[in-house]
């Protein structure tokens, strides 16, 4: 009973497609973040990616491949961040991370270091390979945010990346 019910409580935060976590885990975490960030200054920022040509990449390729882009973002996340930062599929195609401690600097950093990261990988895809890339908006969180405000200062950065030509970093 246990062990299930354990596994229910994972599955309550998991994203079975991108192998990170969920919407819900990450609204959770954003909750928590914001109210350290309020009651004792304690900084940190987000950075929001979206994969560039998600829908041309399923349209093209089929959504298997799609999950597959999916899976090799989730994991370019899970690997390129301090075991301290909190990442996950926001949905469809948008991924974020949460990043406590960090400074403007640092963030600007973790977010082209994500960006160039997923620029290097592929998608295997009948012996070829499916380049794919994101465009990334980062924001620091100010005392007083809500996650929503927070949200949206990275969502017009995203927006910013992507009208710019795609596949770089605003913050």
């Amino acid at each position: 009973m246990r062990e299930r019910a354990k596994e229910l409580a994972k599955l309550a935060f998991f994203d079975p497609t991108s192998r990170v976590g969920n919407r819900r885990y990450l609204e959770q975490q954003l909750t928590r973040h914001l109210g350290q960030c309020s009651e004792s200054g304690t900084p940190f920022g987000i950075i929001l990616a979206d994969l560039d040509e998600f829908k041309k990449i399923n349209d093209t390729y089929g959504h298997a491949i799609g999950d597959d882009a999916l899976v090799s973002v989730g994991k370019t996340l899970s690997n390129c961040f301090r075991a301290s930062d909190v990442v996950g599929r926001w949905g469809g195609d948008e991924f974020m991370a949460i990043l406590p401690g960090v400074t403007k600097k640092t963030l600007a950093r973790a977010s082209e270091k994500l960006r160039s990261l997923v620029a290097q990988s592929n998608v295997p895809m009948d012996g070829s390979l499916i380049r794919v890339s994101v465009s990334v908006g980062a924001a620091m969180a100010d005392p007083g945010d809500s996650w929503e405000s927070l949200l949206k200062r990275a969502d017009q950065r995203l927006y910013a990346s992507k009208q710019a030509g795609r596949n770089r970093v605003t913050l």
